[in-house]
Formats: structure tokens, sequence, C-alpha cells
């Protein structure tokens, strides 16, 4: 196996999958690429047993083979050759050569044969979807996942997938993020759900970029499949039911407010600053036109702005954790922001001013 490629498409393309090559392995090998150069392309495979990320990109000259690398030297060793310099690799005597102008390289290699694959076949499930959509779903539900759960669906997020629509649900039970997006069903059932890890989610808004191109999405029972023009993304799932999420979305909120996205961001970024790291409660004191967010700690400080918001309702509190309520508005895009109350008592629902298309429920606190 030989083959010549620019430094910078190769260190480009590296970056992309090197995340998910942890830095403590069960197994040496997981701490190797696996190097496929097959009909002018070379393909590049990580995998940390959950998750497998395939990158493809065209050779300037090769010859096919197959072999392993050590992820972290290769990496290192890509990124420190000048951009505009030609990389070449080739075996010899079970030993990656690696030149480049005046520098040489020698790394060590692993068998082949013992680098482990997910399993790429037999999915039953196919859909396409715009990127920019699949990047906006993740993007604007991630941040409400759990993190450490014990009941570990919660520690992923719910793909919910219909005729014409895909949904995304994530939560910690104390709050919820919800999202749907046009997409387009090649196979598959009318209305199925999946879950995918925390550590996919994340990995897939890393390497999705901006470019507008669709996005197919394949999956089964097991197995996640993620198809770019030159990468190949595949996780596990998740092994469990997700909880029914409708039940929590609050239905009837008589009290109505509109707020200025930014000016609410920054009243809460302000009244954050004297919150406890431990205790994260803030007061809304709702009146006509006014809304009045409230921070008091433990140290007996206080903090408090007034904000001019479109209110008509009674006035009543609500308490809620801060730092829930800034990731919300921080999903936001839109200039207004639109919260639905039933009571102090109830969970808030927050979304953009007369667009549903994103929800986001937040529990009240005592505070």
């Amino acid at each position: 196996m030989r083959f010549q490629v620019h430094a910078e498409t190769l260190a480009k393309n590296i970056q992309d999958i090197s995340n998910i090559v942890e830095k403590r392995q069960t197994s040496p090998i997981l701490g190797y690429f696996l190097l496929h150069v097959h009909g002018g392309e070379l393909i590049v495979t990580a995998t940390d047993l959950e998750i497998e990320i395939m990158v493809k990109l065209q050779l300037e000259s090769s010859e096919d083979g197959m072999v392993t690398v050590p992820a972290k030297k290769f990496s290192d060793i890509c990124r420190s050759i000048p951009s505009q310099d030609i990389i070449r690799c080739s075996i010899k005597d079970n030993f990656v050569h690696i030149t480049s102008g005046s520098s040489r390289f020698t790394l060590n290699t692993l068998p082949y044969d013992d680098f482990p694959r997910l399993d790429t076949d037999n999915f039953s499930n196919e859909y396409e979807i715009s990127l920019l959509a699949f990047k906006d779903l993740l993007d604007r539900t991630h941040f409400a996942m759990a993190i450490q759960d014990v009941r570990t669906f919660l520690n992923g997020m719910l793909l919910e997938f219909g005729e014409n629509t895909i949904r995304a649900v994530s939560t910690d039970a104390h709050r919820l993020a919800l999202c749907e997006k046009p997409i387009t069903k090649v196979n598959g059932d009318d209305k199925v759900q999946t879950i995918l890890p925390r550590k996919a989610v994340q990995e897939l808004l890393r390497i999705l970029d901006s470019v507008e191109e669709s996005v197919k999405i394949k999956f089964n029972e097991n197995h996640f499949q993620v198809l770019l023009p030159n990468i190949q993304f595949i996780s596990k799932l998740v092994d469990g039911h997700y909880p029914d999420y409708e039940r929590v979305l609050p239905v009837g909120g008589k009290f109505k407010l509109l707020a200025d996205r930014e000016q609410l961001k920054q009243s809460l970024i302000r009244t954050a600053i004297l919150a406890s790291e431990k205790y994260k409660g803030v007061l809304l004191r709702l009146e006509p036109d006014v809304i009045h967010i409230i921070v008091n700690n433990t140290e007996h400080e206080t903090a408090e702005v007034e904000l001019p918001v479109d209110y008509q309702g009674d006035s009543f509190e609500v308490g809620f954790n801060i730092s829930y309520l800034l990731d919300v508005v921080n999903s936001i895009k839109e200039d207004q922001v639109e919260f639905q109350f039933i009571d102090s008592a109830s969970s808030c629902m927050m979304m953009e001013q007369g667009n549903s298309e994103c929800r986001y429920v937040v529990m009240p606190m005592r505070v």
C-alpha cells in the first residue's frame, strides 16, 4: 500500500474523526486509525466500539492496500507538516513510512484484521434531510439531554420519524427541548422512534458543516448511520423506551408573554451574576407590561432587573433555574421569545413568537 496527498487535505479530514479516539482504550487497536486505499481513494476509519466514523478523500497517486497507524501520532504528524507540502505514505516490514520534504517518520502498526467494525448492513429505515436542517435540529435540542443519569435513555436524544417530519426530543426530567423539521422518507415505517447516545449527538454536531447538501439517515434496531458526501458516521443506539414526553407538554396556557430575545438574554445574564453555583433559582414576577427578574443568594445579596414586555395577564410569581432559561433563550433564533404559563405551579412553555416548530418546557422550582 502507498499513497500521496496534500498535507492540508489529509490533516483536515483526519481532524473530523480524531475526536472519538479515546485517550484510554480497553484495547490497543482502539488507539489506531484504519487506512484503506482502494481505487484512488483513501478511507480513514476511527472507532471507540460505540461510534465509527469513516472519512473518504481522493488521492493524487496510490497503490491499494490496508494498514493501521497510531491515531494521535499520525494526526500530530499530519498537522505539523506545512499545508502546501505533499505527504507520502508506504508500508515496509510492518511499519508505515511517512515522508514529506526533508521529514521522515516511521510508525508502528497492528494487524488490520483486528480493527473492530460496526455492522452497517440491513438498515430497514432510510430518510433524507437537508444538512442545515438536521444540524439545526440537533443544535436546538441537545442541551437538554441528561448527563450520567441512571435512566440511560435520558442521556441521549429521541429521534421520532414520521411520514414527512423528524422530531428531536431531549430531557433531563427538569426541562425538555423539542424540535421538528421536514424530512423525506425513502423507506421505513410511518412512525418510528430511536434513541441516539449523547456522544453521538455531540460528534454529529462537530462534523456537520454548513454546506447546503442533503444528508442520508439510515437505522435499524441497533445502529444509526448518517451519510455525507465524504463521511460515513455510524453509532450504536441506546437500548430502552423513551418516556411519553407529550404528557409533560403544557396545554392551554392562558397567560402569554412576549419579550425581546436579546434584552431578555442580557437581563438573565446580569441577574445570574449573583446566583449561587449550587442554587440557581430566579424569580419571575409578572405584571402588566413588565417582568421583574429577581435573584437572591444565600449571602442575602439581591439582583433585580425590570424588563418591559408584552403581557396583559394577572400578576403572579414563578421560580425557575436561571441556567435553564438561558439555554432556551440561546437556542431561539428569532427576535421575540414567547412564554406560555398556566399558573405559578405549572411548567412554562417557551418558543419563538408564533412558531411552534421548536418548543421548550421548563419545570418551575421553589425560590
